[in-house]
């Protein structure tokens, strides 16, 4: 009876901490206005663009890839993002409710989805997975800086970054399962893209992958024929979808997501943008891109001949962090780095990185990432570098370069200590062993 007792206590503790994540960081605003909810829905501009009103087009009659009538008839001002046609699909039951009341229901739907991502972190990385310490760990990630800003603005990113762990979970144990979730990360061509290079890199992937890129045509094909015929013709479709990616091209001239000006964003080409004062052609952005992800497929590749223990944590630990520096990412894409921070923590990777120093470093990075709010608008505006707009008043200022720069230098750490681990416990040659090291990983990670 004291045991249960205790647990009960432990439960209802998680509970309350829980609940109160949620007032602090999301919930705050319908406070303060008298428990109006859309003080809080008011704010969900990413849900407003990327998935309610491109899905309330298409349940209207309209593509949201015909850019001038799109704008023209909803409340928005930059074209559709370039996500696959399926998202319209997915979303299509969020453009039934008036806006305020769909927001809330995402919102909601947001929160279970968090608390699902503790879940499989703490699945996938062998910890202990009761109820209170995933809501103990969905608290965290509700109050950490990428948590908040994704629901706060109704960001999809957490249905991506759940759909990558499915991909990498299942590539070996049920390839049709894990080629679903990389189908999935394929709409936004940020997640699935990196994902599926780096998953071919891996041995016994290819099959998933193939699985993802069919079921990203199936799942694609029938909302293009829907989209084709209201655009009149396939040639009609396709100048629509060209149009609309150049307009999102021209909108990264725009101060938000410029790599230069972006106070946000935390991919590699961002940092290096900030740093030499000018945003990087296009040929130096591939290049970047290129280099990224050569240098994780050789530590994938190096890591597979590894006899050592838990050497696939630390590939998919790897893979994670050079998504997220290889393209464009913004700060609440951070999440997709839950899963690597549980391996640590609960000690799932090589004996190297089980070291006091190589351990304390990377928890630190990591920590770094989750509680960093130096780059949040409050900060950068009590020290005068944002205008009453949001635009950057020097771009190329010490301290601004210093606060913006803070995720973009900790990925890029975070990356090397993971390349040198890798390169000094693994093998420069031999022959794969598919079973080597996985006596002692979690024996639910195969």
């Amino acid at each position: 009876m004291t045991t249960i007792g205790a647990r009960l206590e432990t439960s209802l503790a998680s509970v309350v901490f829980f609940g109160l994540a949620l007032m602090v960081a999301v919930l705050r605003p319908a406070f303060e206005h008298g428990w109006n909810l859309r003080a809080v829905t008011a704010g969900m501009i990413d849900f407003a663009l990327n998935v309610y009103y491109p899905s309330r087009a298409f349940l209207d009659g309209v593509s949201p890839y015909d850019r001038a009538t799109y704008l023209s008839g909803y409340p928005v001002d930059t074209a559709f993002p370039p996500y696959m046609p399926v998202t319209l699909l997915l979303h299509l039951p969020f453009a039934w409710l008036p806006f305020h009341e769909s927001a809330l229901v995402y919102l909601f739907m947001s929160v279970a989805l968090v608390t699902l991502l503790a879940w499989l972190s703490l699945r996938f990385s062998g910890g202990q997975s009761s109820l209170s310490m995933v809501l103990v760990i969905a608290a965290l990630i509700v109050l950490s800086r990428p948590g908040r800003q994704l629901l706060v603005l109704g960001q999809p990113a957490i249905e991506f970054i759940l759909a990558s762990y499915l991909a990498l979970y299942y590539a070996h144990r049920a390839p049709i399962v894990s080629g679903l979730g990389l189908a999935l990360t394929l709409i936004k061509p940020t997640f699935g893209l990196p994902l599926a290079a780096l998953m071919l890199v891996r041995s016994r992937n290819n099959t998933a992958v193939a699985f993802g890129a069919t079921f990203s045509m199936l799942i694609n094909l029938p909302v293009l024929t829907i989209l084709a015929f209201r655009a009149g013709s396939g040639s009609a479709l396709w100048h629509d979808l060209v149009d609309t990616l150049r307009a999102n091209q021209q909108d990264l001239s725009f101060w938000v997501v410029n790599p230069a000006t972006s106070f946000t964003r935390v991919d590699i080409t961002s940092l290096i943008s900030r740093i030499v004062g000018y945003p990087l052609n296009a040929p130096a952005q591939l290049a970047v891109m290129l280099a990224v992800l050569t240098l994780a497929a050789v530590a994938i590749h190096r890591s597979e001949r590894s006899r050592g223990d838990h050497s696939v944590c630390a590939m998919d630990s790897i893979l994670c962090l050079a998504i997220l520096l290889s393209v464009y990412h913004q700060a609440y894409d951070l999440l997709l780095l839950t899963m690597p921070f549980a391996v640590v923590t609960f000690r799932r990777l090589p004996t190297i990185f089980n070291t006091k120093r190589f351990r304390l470093l990377l928890l630190g990075l990591y920590a770094m990432l989750a509680a960093n709010y130096a780059s949040s608008v409050s900060v950068l505006t009590r020290f005068h570098l944002l205008s009453p707009g949001y635009e950057p008043t020097s771009p190329t200022g010490g301290l601004w370069l210093l606060l913006v720069s803070l995720n973009g230098v900790a990925l890029v750490l975070s990356f090397v200590l993971y390349l040198v681990g890798v390169l000094r416990t693994a093998p420069a040659s031999g022959r794969y062993n598919p079973s080597a090291g996985r006596e002692r990983l979690p024996a639910t990670y195969y």
